[in-house]
């Protein structure tokens, strides 16, 4: 079984991550925060301008960790995360397609909040310091 691990630092969890807008399509490299706390997924508006702008399929709504509820637009995109082959070297595995709410604002250190419709995806372990992702 592929299998990825990082160290956790801070206690937070950066990843990179392949985003694209469909699965045979150009993908681009982005920081991604691994939130086990979130419901759903969310990216920067410069991973929707660096995919071209692309129409949104509608707007929806999301709740923060606070009271706050989001209205935002939504996204369907193709999503990937690395993990090891055998031979030691990094691959990524297709993720799949998912749907995607745009922040409001732009986080520093990433563009990307991975929440648990993509990470349930996964079997994920963080033990010993390190967050360990299998598919």
């Amino acid at each position: 079984m592929p299998t990825f691990v990082i160290g956790v630092e801070n206690n937070t969890i950066h990843i990179q991550v392949e985003i694209a807008l469909a699965e045979a399509q150009p993908s681009h490299r982005f920081v991604a925060k691994v939130d086990t706390g979130a419901n759903v997924t969310a990216v920067t508006n410069r991973v929707v301008q660096t995919l071209g702008s692309p129409d949104p399929v509608s707007r929806g709504q999301y709740g923060t960790a606070g009271p706050q509820i989001v209205e935002a637009n939504v996204y369907g995109l193709h999503v990937a995360v690395p993990v090891s082959a055998k031979s030691g070297e990094t691959i990524f595995v297709q993720g799949g397609a998912l749907t995607v709410f745009e922040l409001p604002h732009q986080p520093t250190g990433y563009d990307v909040l991975l929440g648990m419709d993509f990470l349930k995806r996964f079997h994920i372990t963080m033990w010993g310091g390190n967050f360990i992702m299998s598919n």
